[in-house]
């Protein structure tokens, strides 16, 4: 009995394989392929806005302005989109549906369809895109996709200093999203209001 017990302790940690949303929904996490990761995060390396120069008089020579404002803006902007791509590329092969609650609709099934088009939203066409259309308009909210972004990516093996830099990707997601949220609109499962894809992210696939 007591070896059991001893087994039982060292079971892996539960909670690095699953997720479980606010919306009832719980993930399986996967390991998505590492160099899907690294080509992510090489091409929105390449892509960030680049820090503006303005000359000083008094100095005589150009110095960084983190502060201007259409700086701040494009950065903002380069967070919400890379991270919102980072979720789409690795949700189709780093998570699949271990359980939701009955009354929720699946990414295959026709109510989710009809959902979808009452949102006003293009179905994907395919099941992959259905899926991930499923999980970021439906099973999810901008701080459960904040979550399950770093999760994915620690599942791909990405070193934990990466992931904490890449947390401000998510982190632009998460903002990007909550603000686009109209108060007294449409609600999700739980009268949750169903986000949006920030400007230029589609969610269809």
């Amino acid at each position: 009995m007591q070896e059991q017990e001893e087994g039982r302790n060292q079971e892996p940690d539960e909670a690095e394989d699953i997720i479980t949303l606010s919306t009832g929904v719980v993930l399986d996490l996967l390991q998505p392929s590492p160099v899907l990761v690294d080509n992510l995060m090489r091409s929105f390396s390449a892509e960030e806005p680049q820090v503006p120069k303005v000359w000083i008089t008094d100095k005589g020579r150009d110095e960084e302005n983190p502060n201007d404002p259409q700086y701040l803006s494009d950065m903002e902007a380069w967070y919400a989109d890379s991270g919102m791509r980072s979720i789409k590329a690795l949700l189709p092969t780093g998570s699949r549906i271990r359980s939701k609650p009955d009354e929720m609709p699946g990414p295959e099934e026709p109510d989710f369809a009809d959902l979808m088009e009452t949102m006003g939203q293009e179905l994907g066409k395919s099941r992959f895109s259905r899926y991930t259309q499923w999980v970021l308009l439906y099973a999810t909210n901008p701080q459960d996709l904040a979550l399950l972004g770093v999760k994915l990516l620690r599942r791909a093996g990405v070193r934990e200093e990466d992931v904490r830099e890449a947390q401000a990707l998510f982190q632009g997601l998460q903002e990007r999203i909550a603000d686009s949220r109209t108060p007294g609109g449409g609600g999700g499962p739980h009268g949750d209001t169903v986000p949006s894809a920030p400007a230029g992210a589609s969610v269809g696939g």
